[in-house]
């Protein structure tokens, strides 16, 4: 999404996604930096997503972005990353960024990651998770996180995850 974007381009462009995939529970801004420190832009976003039941993930790609803000007012269900794993291919920054995440589960209850379906980061993931799974952690669909939090107010996650 642009800035140049109006409100029906917008509409448009939401149900070309849907359409394109009908498997898709929301989305995300990991391009689009500049149309998050918009706060008409994502309040028009925030309305497209309620409308449709998705829920938002801030990547965070900017420190001042109005996504997480404008989704509270508009009560869609909505988080912000963490952990970006993959910003740069190397398997041991991948590594180290995952054990980050890791930690900040251990710590809160709950910590969100992203990153790309590339060969690296697929591969750290398989190699890794067998190992963070036997400590407890527990890995989920960021829905299935979302919904937790909600519901519980963030204290189950932290005993759920014990």
């Amino acid at each position: 999404i642009y800035t140049d974007v109006d409100s029906l381009t917008l509409n448009q462009i939401m149900t070309r996604v849907a359409d394109e995939l009908p498997q898709a529970v929301g989305v995300n801004n990991h391009m689009g930096s500049k149309a998050t420190l918009s706060d008409s832009l994502m309040a028009g976003l925030a309305r497209e997503l309620k409308r449709r039941n998705w829920i938002f993930i801030d990547s965070r790609t900017v420190p001042l972005s109005r996504g997480l803000p404008q989704m509270k007012r508009a009560d869609v269900l909505s988080a912000g990353r963490d952990i970006f794993l993959d910003f740069n291919r190397d398997m041991n920054v991948i590594r180290d960024q995952l054990t980050k995440a890791v930690n900040i589960a251990k710590s809160r209850g709950w910590s969100i990651a992203i990153g790309h379906v590339r060969k690296n980061t697929l591969k750290v993931l398989a190699e890794n998770l067998p190992e963070f799974e036997n400590d407890g952690i527990r890995f989920v669909f960021i829905t299935e996180l979302l919904e937790t939090i909600v519901r519980h107010k963030d204290n189950a996650i932290a005993e759920s995850s014990k």
